[in-house]
């Protein structure tokens, strides 16, 4: 874990008021007109209380007019990313939020629709869960869309996610301090640092399931093409969490293989 994380936390934490009930935070680097399309899916939203964050790593940004209008709009709260890779990002967003939920909607993401918020808030307002996922919409580079699949939490729990069956962090809403708790992202873990602060999670409480789709997610990431590295990334994940023996280790990584092959093949060959 990042050794300054929680100096970064310190810094920032709790001065701004009143408290919304949601930071949403966006990690953007030299894609403006993605940058666009996640604010005005933002803009479009009826809810009222919400933060909203965007954490910029660009080597050269080209404001539009557009986006000033935007940013305005959407009354964010820009900050110059100082650390570096995504994980770092999202860190540093998470180091300057005071919502009592933190949301992660990174550039060219969009929520589902206008009433997504609105909907959230209700939801939390009444359950009060510590942390919840919803589906995405997964939109391939030719722009066809699929929701993603329902899984069965309780299961792929029992078999470590092993499958790559878990809540995805464009579609979870997670209580700021118990983020924190688990000490937000490994930033070394550079393509399943999200993945490993999943399984921290499940480690604490129980999630809420809400069948609604909350995002629209974009393929084509780096964790979408690197797949071999992140079966590593994601093994490794399981073995700090989980404190496996080394005999349990290699079991782990054996047991995966074919089911992330699965997965892989899925994504590339399926119907995105």
């Amino acid at each position: 874990m990042t050794p300054n994380f929680s100096d970064r936390v310190e810094a920032f934490g709790s001065h701004r008021a009143p408290r919304p009930w949601l930071s949403l935070i966006t990690v953007h680097k030299n894609d403006p007109q993605g940058l666009e399309r996640t604010l005005e899916s933002l803009a479009r939203q009826s809810a009222q209380g919400v933060e909203h964050i965007v954490v910029d790593g660009s080597t050269q940004l080209v404001a539009t007019s557009s986006l000033g209008e935007l940013l305005t709009q959407c009354g964010t709260h820009w900050v110059d990313q100082s650390s570096t890779g995504i994980y770092g990002a999202m860190n540093e967003g998470l180091s300057h939020s005071i919502g009592k939920y933190v949301f992660f909607l990174n550039a060219g993401d969009e929520l589902a629709d206008p009433l997504v918020l609105s909907e959230l808030q209700d939801l939390l307002t009444q359950e009060r869960p510590d942390w919840l996922y919803g589906r995405l919409v997964l939109v391939s580079g030719q722009g066809k869309e699929r929701v993603e699949p329902r899984f069965d939490f309780e299961r792929e729990q029992l078999r470590h996610f092993r499958s790559q069956r878990f809540p995805k962090q464009s579609a979870t809403i997670v209580k700021r301090e118990l983020l924190l708790e688990v000490g937000g992202f490994d930033e070394e873990l550079f393509l399943a640092a999200d993945y490993q602060t999943m399984l921290l999670l499940t480690q604490r409480a129980k999630p809420l399931e809400w069948e609604r789709c909350i995002t629209r997610f974009y393929l084509g990431g780096q964790s979408s093409t690197s797949w071999q590295e992140s079966l590593l990334q994601a093994h490794r994940a399981r073995v700090a969490v989980y404190s496996c023996s080394s005999l349990e280790s290699v079991t782990d990584l054996l047991l995966s293989i074919p089911q992330y092959g699965r997965a892989i093949f899925a994504r590339i060959f399926g119907r995105v």
